[in-house]
């Protein structure tokens, strides 16, 4: 098994995405691993947390149902953490997985802070509105003030790859099959 300090050591000489891809592997293999790589997110110290979020994420692509073991934790942790690229990494694992209804109204808040902010990072925007369109499959509803949103935020322009998802995700609401 690999220690936590060889886990911060090996994050922190990380240039390219092959440490990950590695640490990555060694925590499906042992879950000691896996929970010493959530710790060091949790410490959110820059930048071995966002590379320890990288590592679970490049794990739990092979292996979804890992997320599982910390997935309510992720709900809670991503109301506090503002760092784009943890959260980046943290929204890919959430919407691999079901969304937890009682933990899911709380992040739709920190969500819908996010697609409205301009200045919010491209990858808060896209996983915040991916994050309210499955809130939308939860509850039907909810489809007409995400379209609001959605329109809004087409009509102020923005980042290509924003706009083209909001695009694709106006489409799926104008299906009346939701």
């Amino acid at each position: 098994m690999i220690s936590k300090d060889k886990i911060v050591e090996l994050l922190l000489g990380a240039t390219s995405s092959s440490v990950s891809e590695a640490l990555g592997k060694e925590a499906l293999k042992n879950e000691e691993t896996f929970f010493l790589l959530k710790e060091i997110v949790e410490e959110r110290t820059q930048p071995q947390a966002w590379k320890a979020a990288w590592a679970l994420d490049k794990a739990t692509e092979e292996r979804p149902e890992k997320i599982d073991l910390i997935l309510p934790w992720i709900y809670d942790f991503l109301l506090i953490e503002a760092h784009d690229s943890s959260v980046r990494h943290l929204m890919k694992l959430l919407l691999r997985r079901p969304l937890i209804e009682d933990k899911a109204g709380l992040l739709l808040d920190k969500a819908i802070v996010w697609v409205n902010n301009d200045k919010a990072s491209v990858s808060k925007r896209v996983y915040g509105i991916e994050l309210m369109y499955r809130v939308c499959l939860l509850y039907p509803d909810f489809k007409y003030e995400l379209r609001s949103i959605i329109d809004d935020n087409l009509e102020k322009g923005g980042q290509a790859g924003f706009l083209n998802r909001l695009g694709k995700l106006r489409d799926k609401l104008s299906d009346d099959s939701m």
